[in-house]
């Protein structure tokens, strides 16, 4: 699926395509459910693969969501940002996770699951990752600090996703202003393979994401004129680029299931049919 034939599907017109009314970054999909954010992420909008189910205006609850990923194992939408929240598509209600305090000054720009933990991605004076229990009371597993998974020339980690096969990715930005994408084993966060250089990013844009699929990754590298699409191979090689060349605003990929594709840009969602 993650090939050529994939990214030249993203240079054409969408198989179907839904108003937004303006975007954010955050996505993320089940194989039924696509969750994204609109208006400075004061608005959840939920669709399936044919229309739009909901709107939910989250502006008075003071939630901040910096990113989001789809628990099949709770069935439910994990959110990050200032707090931890839950959002059911079936409800359509969102919880905050009162268990897990943030200090003041301090928020979680990236999360990532898999079957039995939460992965925490903090950004703060304590940069650090957490893994917590994916279940109630969410007790913290592990921690590494930004000295496991930072090296001396790097400046900041933005976006963690990890695969079935315990595989953690990590998109990295060095001092030097080139973005990179770092595998871990996620038991331990050892290095497992860093790879090469992504290019260098425009000057105060940190949007540099991932999606995964089987052992591969797919990088959205919002830091280029004009933006990228990457494939990373299970060694963090470069197998495939392509510019998507798409004039307004950053964009962001989700997988739903393994015959769909979508991409939030601009003020569309627009899906791919890819199998």
């Amino acid at each position: 699926m993650c090939n050529l034939f994939v990214f030249s599907i993203l240079q054409q017109s969408p198989t179907k395509e839904f108003s937004l009314n303006g975007i954010d970054l955050p996505l993320a999909a089940s194989s039924y459910y696509i969750l994204t954010l609109i208006n400075e992420c004061s608005t959840l909008v939920l669709f399936n693969k044919d229309y739009e189910l909901c709107r939910i205006d989250i502006s008075d609850a003071l939630v901040l969501v910096h990113d989001l990923c789809w628990s099949s194992k709770l069935n439910m939408f994990l959110m990050a940002g200032y707090s931890l929240y839950t959002f059911n598509p079936r409800s359509c209600i969102l919880s905050t996770i009162d268990k897990i305090e943030l200090a003041r000054g301090e928020w979680i720009v990236s999360i990532t699951s898999d079957s039995n933990s939460i992965y925490l991605l903090y950004s703060s004076r304590s940069v650090r990752i957490e893994c917590r229990s994916l279940f109630l009371p969410h007790q913290l597993e592990k921690q590494w600090l930004q000295k496991d998974f930072l090296q001396q020339k790097d400046f900041l980690a933005q976006c963690i996703r990890i695969n079935e096969w315990n595989i953690l990715a990590m998109t990295i930005k060095q001092r030097n202003g080139e973005w990179r994408v770092d595998l871990f084993n996620s038991t331990n966060l050892k290095r497992i393979h860093r790879s090469c250089a992504l290019g260098h990013g425009v000057p105060g844009m940190r949007n540099c994401l991932l999606i995964s699929y089987n052992r591969l990754w797919i990088v959205i590298n919002n830091c280029s004129i004009p933006k990228q699409i990457i494939l990373l191979d299970e060694n963090g090689r470069i197998k495939a680029k392509t510019h998507i060349d798409k004039p307004h605003g950053f964009c962001n990929l989700c997988l739903i299931g393994n015959e769909w594709i979508g991409m939030n840009l601009k003020d569309k969602l627009r899906l791919y049919k890819i199998q």
